[in-house]
């Protein structure tokens, strides 16, 4: 009998965290934001005021959106696109708590914050059902 994959959602987003956060500033143009965005390979940038307070996000999909608006990727800045309701999430709560985090918000990341440290990074949905996934399990074969 084959057996499915089952949730492995208690581990806590620390664990899942991987390259560092790229912070812009809120200033910076959109054109040079889509750069840093496809330079590292990322969906989202976290975007600090000048005293490098958390002000807001702009993803991949944002960008997009603004350009079927028509607008001028080297005058328009961030500050005129971005979203400044940043859903964010605990580095100690569980994968299982961002996946919930992220349906109900509607959101593709989460900015990760720890308390003593403020942002520490970003999570994205692929992250998560990557850790929602058991490997092992998925290695499972019937058996004849």
């Amino acid at each position: 009998m084959a057996t499915t994959t089952r949730p492995t959602g208690s581990r806590p987003v620390s664990d899942i965290l991987t390259g560092t956060v790229r912070t812009v500033h809120p200033a910076l143009s959109l054109r040079a934001a889509a750069r840093a965005l496809t330079a590292d390979g990322i969906g989202l940038l976290v975007i600090e005021n000048s005293s490098g307070a958390l002000a807001g996000v702009v993803s991949e999909r944002d960008l997009v959106h603004a350009l079927g608006n028509d607008v001028d990727l080297d005058a328009d800045r961030l500050h005129d696109v971005m979203a400044e309701d940043v859903v964010t999430i605990n580095a100690s709560d569980t994968v299982a708590h961002a996946a919930g985090r992220m349906v109900d918000a509607d959101v593709r990341h989460l900015v990760v914050i720890d308390p003593a440290e403020g942002v520490v990074g970003v999570v994205s949905s692929r992250d998560v059902m990557r850790a929602m996934v058991d490997r092992s399990d998925a290695k499972t074969a019937e058996a004849p």
